[in-house]
């Protein structure tokens, strides 16, 4: 998937330009799961379906599409970043608006800012 989006994306100039980030996700007693959408510069638009093989909680789906969604979107060189959820506690936890004390949930922070350190700019 990388290798695809790097052919279109491929020139710095592009990577200068905004990504946007967009996850949808799905906990309930049979599935947990996400539907990651990156759309890039030039309407380069990437669709990605994400299947947990685990029982998860709506806030542990939300990480985990978020960084699978990170992880190829920084692997494309982009540097402008704007990621849209709709879970208000992974927002505020990211924004360090409110404190993350779950273990869970703070391992999922930490890899989650990291990733954030690699763009020049980020936005919720």
């Amino acid at each position: 998937m990388v290798d695809f989006l790097t052919k279109f994306v491929g020139n710095n100039q592009t990577n200068l330009d905004w990504w946007s980030l967009y996850v949808d996700n799905v906990s309930n007693v049979k599935v947990s799961g996400a539907g990651i959408t990156l759309e890039g510069p030039d309407n380069v638009i990437l669709e990605q379906a994400l299947k947990l093989n685990f029982k998860a909680l709506n806030d542990q789906v939300e990480y985990e599409a978020f960084i699978a969604g990170l992880k190829p979107t920084r692997e494309v060189g982009a540097k402008k970043l704007r990621y849209y959820t709709n879970s208000q506690l992974v927002q505020g936890q990211v924004a360090n608006r409110y404190q993350t004390k779950e273990n869970v949930l703070l391992k999922y922070y930490h890899i989650t800012k990291n990733l954030i350190d690699n763009f020049k700019c980020f936005e919720m």
